[in-house]
């Protein structure tokens, strides 16, 4: 019930002026229906990523600003109920997510089988390499596939209204069937491994491979300094919406966490 109220406020209440990026948090709303930790991982990311290109929208007015607060709430609503892992791991499983969405979508385009959910696909797709943005420049393959999704989506639909039979692939870009091209590929792990490290208890984890003391201790600092910044960053946007208490209970929470 709670979920689909929130549907309804944002068909109902989104401003004009943020209709360009009703998809992130659309998208967000309905991954969040879903019951796997990972697509309400990927819902927290999609709806961060609206919070902040929505806050750098010029003349944001009184109802973007009660609009954006809204979904800030929800942020700390998620943060509460679910364990959103360190800015590291996200990466790693939204790039994961992205990849498999995509091969998804391509696998079907390549058979010559694309119709509009074939489209909506790729667009989504592109959704889910956009949302990486939030932890740095995309690798290039990522860039590369992002560019491709969003025009394979277009180029599906007008072939559908022109008639024809979408025709598979796209001219000037790579055949991506033959396997990934980013070097930093192995470095992801499988989404199922990176969702059973979120859930299980480091301390109850029995490890196989030895790990030198030294480095585990610096992967464990450097993971509160990277929740402390995303803290800080999020106390800085709710300044912006004049949630002062959200604000200040943010930065408690930022320096909580430094070593």
């Amino acid at each position: 019930k709670k979920l689909t109220f929130v549907r309804k406020r944002m068909s109902i209440e989104i401003p004009p002026s943020f209709k360009i990026i009703s998809r992130y948090f659309k998208r967000a709303d309905d991954l969040e229906n879903s019951n796997d930790q990972e697509s309400f991982i990927i819902s927290y990311f999609c709806r961060l990523q609206g919070i902040t290109i929505g806050s750098k929208l010029p003349d944001l007015d009184r109802d973007g600003q009660k609009f954006l607060a809204f979904h800030l709430s929800k942020l700390e609503e998620c943060k509460k109920t679910h364990d959103i892992p360190p800015s590291h791991e996200a990466k790693k499983l939204c790039t994961e997510f992205a990849k498999t969405k995509f091969k998804e979508a391509y696998e079907v385009d390549m058979k010559g089988q694309s119709d509009r959910g074939t489209s909506k696909d790729f667009f989504q797709a592109g959704l889910y390499f956009d949302i990486l943005n939030q932890f740095g420049e995309l690798s290039p393959e990522c860039a590369q596939k992002k560019i491709y999704s969003n025009k394979k989506a277009t180029a599906i639909i007008m072939a559908i209204k022109e008639g024809k039979t979408p025709t598979p692939g796209l001219p000037g870009f790579s055949d991506f069937s033959g396997g990934e091209s980013d070097a930093n590929l192995n470095a992801i792990e499988p989404t199922s491994l990176i969702i059973k490290k979120i859930e299980t208890d480091p301390s109850k984890e029995k490890s196989e491979k030895k790990v030198n003391p030294k480095i585990a201790e610096r992967q464990k600092k450097q993971g509160l300094v990277d929740d402390a910044v995303e803290y800080a960053r999020f106390a800085l946007r709710a300044l912006e919406f004049d949630e002062r208490e959200l604000a200040k209970e943010r930065l408690r929470h930022a320096l909580n966490c430094l070593p």
